[in-house]
């Protein structure tokens, strides 16, 4: 059997971060992780900026509510479940992504939990020092499912490397210069080429 693993942010959906930033216009919060390749120092920055502007976890929600998946994304997922066993690996949160996996048929997905204080602010979140997409990723090859990942940042580099096909989707020139070795792809027609052309 054939498995391809998606990051879910960039990829089927929009970086909700930016979407955070955008509509709060906190400018400290534009960053991801096509800019910080460190999660846990990505993190202390957002848990920072969120607290001193008074953002909490039902201000986000509300604004995840509103954002669409990105154009294409929904056929593209219906195309890709009919041929494969479809998983989304991602870094965000279940909090985050649960409420909008309907719009993708609710496919397998791997992500971490925030940890949200008495007062409705984000403080932590769960697991830490666990590479998630690589750990998901490597226990599919373990049950001798070959593989394709699709991710468009830093944190995705390690699953990209595992796995039997690493594709690199509409990725930053930083991290396309910096990762010369991955296939890179700018559309859904592209991906579907290059999936096709390795499962």
């Amino acid at each position: 059997m054939k498995a391809v693993c998606l990051d879910f942010e960039s990829i089927l959906f929009p970086e909700i971060w930016e979407k955070v930033a955008e509509e709060t216009q906190i400018e400290e919060l534009n960053l991801t992780t096509r800019d910080v390749s460190d999660y846990q120092k990505l993190m202390d920055h957002r848990f920072k900026y969120l607290k001193e502007n008074e953002i909490k976890y039902e201000d986000i929600k509300d604004i995840i509510m509103d954002i669409r998946p990105l154009n294409g994304a929904k056929d593209f997922i219906n195309w890709l479940e009919k041929r494969y066993i479809v998983s989304i690996l991602t870094d965000s949160f279940y909090e985050f992504i649960f409420p909008v996996l309907d719009e993708f048929n609710r496919p397998m997905a791997y992500a971490r939990q925030l940890e949200i204080n008495d007062n409705g602010y984000l403080v932590d979140y769960k697991p830490k020092g666990i590479n998630i997409k690589l750990k998901a990723l490597n226990n599919f090859k373990e049950i001798n499912l070959e593989t394709i990942a699709v991710g468009d940042s830093y944190n995705d580099i390690e699953m990209l490397e595992a796995a039997d096909k690493g594709i690199i989707f509409r990725p930053s020139n930083k991290v396309k210069e910096d990762y010369p070795k991955f296939e890179t792809v700018q559309n859904y027609n592209e991906l579907k080429r290059v999936i096709k052309n390795n499962l």
